[in-house]
C-alpha cells in the first residue's frame, strides 16, 4: 500500500481546527489553513498537531533534532509524573494484597477443618484427612499467591514499555543493599512459577543478562527483576544477586536542547519508584511465611477433628465453633495444638516459638515452660528476651499455650481462675495431657525465642494505605501542570519559536506549514 492510500485510509485529521485554530496559542494565531490552496481534501491529511508542525525544519524552522529533543522532554515528563500517579495505586494495591495474606488464613483453616470432617463422616483415613486439609490450604494459598504475581507482572511489564521508550540512561536501579547503579541492564523476560496448588502461571521478572551494581562487595551483581526470589530478601546476596528497586529520574531540562531552567518541573522528588520488587518479594516472603505456619497446624487439626468427626460427636458447625475450639485448648496433646485453638479465636500468636520461666511457689528454683505467648495489646511492640517482665505492668492480657513438663500434670498458678502467683502442681507425679493454655498474671522470664532478639506478634490490624486526599490532589495537580508546559514546549519548538516561520503573515504560516506538512509526508510530490 503506497503513502498516499494508507493516510487517506486513516481518514480526516482534527489538525485544521485544533492545531492550526488556537487563539494566541503556541502556532502564534495561524489561521485555519485552507487545504484547497494547497490543491488537496482535508481528508487525505492525518496526525496531530505535533506530527504536523514538526516538519516546519523545511521553511527554515527548528531542525529535526530540536523537535526530537522536544519530543523527548514531554515523552520523560509523561513518564515521570505517570509514575507518580502509578505509585498512588500502588501504595492501595500493597495494602489490598497484606490484607488477603492476613485473610485467606481463615478461609483455608475453614476449609481445611471442613475437608478433615468430610474424610471423618466419610470413612476415610487420617492420611486421607491430612492430604485433604493440605490441599485446602494451599489451595486457598495460591489463590493469593497468583494475584500477587499478576499484579507485580503488570507493573514489570508497564516498566519494561518504559525501558524500550526511553533507555535505561534515565531510569535508576537501586539494590538492596543502598547502592545504586545507572548502568545498563539486561532485558526483563518471562518466569514461570509453579503455585502452592501445583499449577503453573507465567509472569513478568525474569533477569536478563548483562548489567552491573556499582558498590556491591564481590564485583558485578545481576540486578534481580524476580520477586519469587524471595530468598534473596532472608539471605542477601549469597545467592549472587540481590532484589531491587527501579526508579525513573526527574527531567532536568540540562540534557535537554530544546528545554531551560524555566522549564524545570515544580516537583520535589528528585526521582520516582516505578518497578518495587523489593515490596512484591516481600509480600511472596510474608505468604510463604504464613502458608508454612498453616502447613503446621494440619496434624494438630487432624487429631482435633477427624475422630470426633468419625465418632459422630460434633457435626461440622460445631467443629468450627468457639465450644470445640475451647475443648480443643483444654485436651491439647502439645503446644501447637492449644496455639491453634487461640489463633483460631483471634488470638494474636507470637511468631517465634518461646521458651520462658516461671517461679515456683515453693520458691525452689523456677519451671521452665515451651510455647507460644499471645498478647492481646501488643500494637506491634515486642517482648524482649533475657528480661524479666510483669504482666500485671503490661496492657492487655498475656496468655501461654505451653507444653506441660514430664510430672506436671496441670499448671495451677498463674492464671486468673485460681490466684496471681506462678505455682505449679508440686504434688502430681504424673504426666499431664501434654499442653495447656494459661494467663499470665505476674513475673515471667523469657529465656529464648528462637533466636530472636524479641518475641513479636502477629497483626490482627488490617493493612491500609496512608496517603491523604489532600497528598493525592496535590501529586495530581503538579501532574497537571508539568504535562501541560511539556506539551507546550513540543509545540513552540515544533512551530520555530521565532525562527523561519516568525516573519510571516497569520495567513502566509498557515499556508506554508500545510504545504511544507504535506510534503513531508509525500502526499504533493507522489
Amino acid at each position: 500500500m503506497g503513502r498516499r492510500t494508507f493516510v487517506k485510509g486513516l481518514g480526516a485529521s482534527a489538525i485544521g481546527a485544533a492545531a492550526l485554530g488556537y487563539d494566541d496559542g503556541p502556532v502564534g494565531g495561524a489561521q485555519a489553513f485552507d487545504w484547497q490552496k494547497a490543491g488537496v481534501a482535508a481528508t487525505t491529511v492525518v496526525g496531530g498537531p505535533v506530527a504536523l508542525l514538526a516538519y516546519g525544519a523545511s521553511l527554515g524552522g527548528p531542525d529535526d533534532s530540536e523537535v526530537a529533543s522536544a519530543l523527548d522532554w514531554q515523552s520523560h515528563v509523561h513518564e515521570f509524573t505517570r509514575a507518580r500517579e502509578d505509585q498512588l495505586l500502588l501504595e492501595q494495591t500493597l495494602s489490598s494484597l497484606e490484607r488477603d495474606i492476613q485473610l485467606v488464613e481463615n478461609k483455608a483453616r475453614e476449609q481445611a477443618i471442613f475437608n478433615i470432617y468430610e474424610q471423618g463422616v466419610d470413612s476415610g483415613t487420617e492420611a486421607d484427612a491430612t492430604a485433604a486439609a493440605e490441599k485446602a490450604i494451599n489451595d486457598a494459598y495460591a489463590t493469593v499467591q497468583k494475584s500477587i504475581l499478576q499484579t507485580y507482572s503488570i507493573r514489570a511489564a508497564r516498566y519494561k514499555t518504559m525501558m524500550n521508550n526511553l533507555g535505561t540512561e534515565i531510569l535508576l536501579g537501586e539494590s538492596t543493599l543502598g547502592d545504586y547503579s545507572t548502568e545498563p541492564y539486561g532485558p526483563i523476560e518471562t518466569a514461570s512459577t509453579t503455585l502452592y496448588d501445583g499449577t503453573t502461571i507465567d509472569h513478568q521478572g525474569g533477569n536478563g543478562s548483562g548489567g552491573g551494581q556499582d558498590g556491591v562487595s564481590g564485583g558485578d551483581t545481576a540486578l534481580i527483576f524476580d520477586p519469587t526470589r524471595w530468598t534473596t530478601l532472608a539471605d542477601g546476596v549469597s545467592d549472587g544477586g540481590t532484589v531491587d528497586k527501579f526508579y525513573i529520574n526527574k527531567p532536568d531540562p540540562a540534557n535537554y536542547s530544546s528545554a531551560d531552567s524555566s522549564d524545570a518541573l515544580d516537583i520535589s522528588e528528585s526521582k520516582v519508584l516505578c518497578l518495587d520488587v523489593y515490596r512484591f518479594a516481600q509480600l511472596l516472603l510474608d505468604l510463604e511465611t504464613a502458608h508454612s505456619n498453616m502447613m503446621g497446624e494440619v496434624s494438630a487439626m487432624v487429631s482435633s477433628y477427624f475422630q470426633p468427626a468419625k465418632n459422630g460427636e460434633i457435626d461440622l458447625y460445631e467443629a468450627v465453633g468457639p465450644q470445640h475450639l475451647a475443648n480443643t485448648a483444654e485436651t491439647a496433646k502439645d503446644y501447637q495444638e492449644a496455639a491453634m485453638a487461640l489463633r483460631a479465636m483471634g488470638y494474636p500468636m507470637s511468631k517465634q516459638v518461646v521458651t520462658f520461666t516461671l517461679p515456683k511457689a515453693s520458691g525452689d528454683g523456677d519451671l521452665e515452660l515451651t510455647g507460644r505467648l499471645s498478647w492481646t495489646a501488643h500494637s506491634g511492640n515486642t517482648l524482649d528476651v533475657g528480661q524479666t517482665h510483669n504482666a500485671a505492668n503490661i496492657p492487655g492480657s498475656i496468655f501461654a499455650a505451653v507444653n506441660l513438663p514430664e510430672g506436671v500434670d496441670s499448671i495451677s498458678g498463674n492464671t486468673t481462675d485460681t490466684n496471681t502467683t506462678n505455682t505449679t502442681d508440686t504434688g502430681s507425679t504424673t504426666e499431664g495431657p501434654g499442653a495447656e493454655i494459661v494467663e499470665l498474671t505476674d513475673e515471667f522470664t523469657i529465656v529464648s525465642a528462637e533466636g530472636a532478639d524479641g518475641v513479636s506478634f502477629n497483626d490482627r490490624t488490617l493493612a491500609s494505605s496512608d496517603l491523604t486526599n489532600e497528598e493525592i490532589v496535590q501529586i495530581y495537580k503538579e501532574n497537571h501542570t508539568a504535562n501541560k508546559e511539556a506539551t507546550e514546549n513540543v509545540h513552540e519548538t515544533a512551530t520555530g519559536g521565532g525562527g523561519g516561520l516568525s516573519g510571516m503573515s497569520t495567513t502566509e504560516k498557515a499556508i506554508a506549514v500545510g504545504v511544507a506538512a504535506l510534503v513531508a509526508l509525500g502526499i504533493l510530490n507522489n
